[in-house]
């Protein structure tokens, strides 16, 4: 099960703030949080999670100081962590070596910055084992609107 709740840039989930059902100012920064269940019983690793950017959104690297999640309540030390992570021009991704069991979860997290104004689609974040395309998942999409600041 791959969930997707988006988050302000100070962790809240908010209908004032949500980009992904309401709407965006140009200039503002989006938290975007990935939550992952293992949901079969079997145990595989070498699992891929990508994220395409929407178009007019662009991963903000620079973030001084990003986000914690602990505060809000969804991260646990316990959660498991990618083996490697990349924000790239167009999409996030990540992959997790190391097999999961039943009942184990990750989070992962990037900030975005709402920069060129318009309609956008907001596409799902998918996840995928690298080896058996079969075992997948994808969170829901959306529709976003950015506004002049």
């Amino acid at each position: 099960m791959i969930r997707r709740p988006p988050r302000s840039t100070q962790g809240v989930s908010s209908a004032a703030s949500d980009v992904y059902k309401r709407q965006a100012q140009q200039g503002q920064l989006f938290t975007v949080v990935i939550q992952i269940k293992k949901s079969l019983f079997n145990q595989e690793g070498d699992l891929l999670v990508t994220e395409l950017l929407p178009a007019g959104f662009e991963i903000e690297d620079a973030v001084i100081s990003p986000p914690s999640l602990s505060s809000v309540g969804i991260f646990k030390e316990s959660d498991m962590k990618p083996d490697y992570q990349a924000n790239m021009d167009d999409r996030f991704v990540a992959h997790f070596e190391d097999r999961w069991y039943s009942n184990e979860k990750a989070l992962l997290k990037y900030v975005v910055r709402a920069v060129y104004t318009g309609e956008v689609q907001i596409g799902g974040a998918h996840i995928e084992h690298m080896y058996a395309p079969e075992i997948n998942g994808r969170s829901g999409s959306a529709r976003a609107l950015v506004i002049e600041r």
